[in-house]
């Protein structure tokens, strides 16, 4: 990995540049684009600059507008101050042709309202407008933002329609009282499923769900429990001598009186409770074969066997099967959701911020008009920035990798981050997407920040220490710890007391 130099970097290809906390992010994204304006010969509004929050973006357009007139006042003035950073310092001996640049830079500023400056949503929904045929788009949709209104209401309607059709037959109740059982409510649904609805990349485990087998384990389950009673209630004092023989670990009689207390109130019903006791695993019959204390073993004692024993075993063993039903609805209405959504959204003409990455992602990877969108974009923006690209996602990154990857020289992809800040998935960040996008590029094209100007020289000393002497200090191998060095002499920091 090489540090990155400015003036050195090629304005072209596919370039990954990774930076700590204050090793001057912002300050190389303002000097590539100066680069660019002059020697590129682009203007603000085909420069595109992407990054991730509204204050972000802010300030950036302040940076770059304070650079753009910086750059301008060097070129003039011939010279720089003592106190100019090292960019401007070397500007003026990388442009030949100062009044040129000049008047670049200039126009530039005239203009800079027009500057291509947004978040990641801004540049998706700028994207699909202007490209409303190619992207299919829903041209003047509103923008709500947040959806969150529009999945309750669906996961509402699909909660309705759920609980009508297992009210039909008694034994599919206990689908119902499986989900409630597990706290489950329309509310709950939609706050747990909505942040997944945007995001068909995800795999959920396990992958084969088979719903018939388990509704037909579900009939199993009920007649299984029927005739656990039978037997319970007419031969419970066989079971107790049975258990109650001294031969067996922790089968004492105080344990079985409350056991079989327990057991009691578990038959008590008409359908099994699906929430069983803790300790109905102690009447199972491989549980009871392995209990035999050492004496018993020794005598050649046999543990106790009957058939309640081995319907509990089939019954417990059943019941594991019928529960992992939660996880075939949850996949069900996650499937509705998107699509049901998709028909909500388009009947009352409004997007949401994931629609906006979802729509130009699908259209960009579509078969028929993917590359001419592509194309497209890329001939408006041949120069794009990202920073913050720690917080990309899967959608985000195929977005940039359809539009900037395999293509001409002509075009340049620039992806600013740190990569340590990428485990932050609470946030948005998906670290593997990031590592994804790490090994898309060429290693000759990824870049380091390493000087930090941010903290001083014995904290960084500090930290270099603790960290450098951990093999895999972030777990994934993937992920290392680079070194930083001041970027100013120890005089330049303010004291420390």
């Amino acid at each position: 990995m090489k540090p990155l130099r400015p003036f050195e970097i090629s304005l072209s290809g596919v370039n990954l540049v990774e930076a700590s906390a204050g090793t001057g992010k912002t300050y190389n994204i303002t000097s590539l684009y100066i680069r660019a304006l002059i020697e590129r010969d682009v203007t603000v509004a085909n420069l595109l600059v992407v990054t991730y929050t509204e204050a972000a973006t802010k300030e950036l357009k302040d940076r770059l507008l304070n650079r753009i007139r910086e750059s301008i006042k060097v070129l003039k003035d011939g010279e720089t101050s003592d106190e100019a950073d090292q960019f401007l310092k070397k500007l003026i001996d990388h442009v030949p042709n100062p009044a040129d640049a000049i008047g670049k830079l200039e126009k530039a500023v005239r203009n800079f309202d027009e500057a291509a400056i947004y978040t990641i949503h801004g540049f998706c929904y700028q994207s699909l407008q202007e490209q409303a045929f190619e992207s299919r788009a829903m041209y003047d949709a509103e923008m709500i933002g947040d959806d969150f209104e529009l999945v309750q209401e669906a996961v509402d309607d699909y909660w309705r329609n759920w609980t009508a059709w297992v009210s039909q037959n008694e034994e599919k109740k206990l689908l119902l009282k499986l989900i409630s059982s597990e706290g489950y409510t329309p509310e709950k649904l939609a706050d747990e499923l909505s942040p997944f609805i945007g995001k068909p990349y995800l795999h959920i485990l396990p992958e084969k769900t088979d719903k018939e087998y388990i509704e037909h384990q579900l009939a199993k389950l009920v007649d299984s429990y029927a005739k656990l009673k039978e037997i319970w209630f007419s031969e419970m004092e066989t079971l107790f001598d049975l258990l109650d023989t001294g031969d067996l670990s922790y089968y004492t009689t105080n344990k079985l009186n409350k056991w079989f207390g327990l057991m009691d109130d578990f038959l008590a019903s008409d359908l099994p409770e699906l929430d069983i006791f803790t300790q109905f695993y102690r009447f199972k019959q491989h549980e009871i074969d392995n209990s035999l204390k050492k004496k018993a073993l020794e005598s050649n004692a046999q543990p106790p066997q009957h058939n309640f024993f081995k319907l509990a075993e089939d019954f417990h063993q059943t019941l594991e099967v019928v529960q992992t039903y939660i996880v075939v609805f949850k996949k069900e209405l996650l499937i509705y959701l998107r699509e049901e959504l998709t028909h909500k959204k388009e009947d009352q003409q409004v997007l949401s911020y994931d629609d906006l990455l979802l729509q130009l992602r699908s259209a960009l990877l579509d078969e028929n008009r993917g590359k001419k969108l592509a194309q497209k974009i890329r001939k408006k923006y041949p120069i794009a920035l990202v920073d913050e690209f720690q917080d990309t996602d899967p959608n985000q990154y195929e977005i940039f990798r359809q539009i900037y990857h395999g293509h001409d020289q002509k075009s340049a992809l620039f992806m600013i981050g740190d990569p340590k800040q990428s485990i932050y998935s609470f946030r948005g960040a998906d670290i593997f997407s990031y590592l994804e996008a790490r090994r898309d590029v060429p290693g000759a094209n990824v870049f380091s920040l390493d000087k930090n100007f941010r903290s001083s020289p014995m904290l960084l000393e500090g930290l270099n220490t603790i960290w450098a002497n951990h093999d895999n200090p972030f777990i994934l191998e993937d992920i290392t710890f680079n070194k930083t060095a001041p970027g100013q002499s120890v005089d330049q920091y303010d004291s420390i007391t």
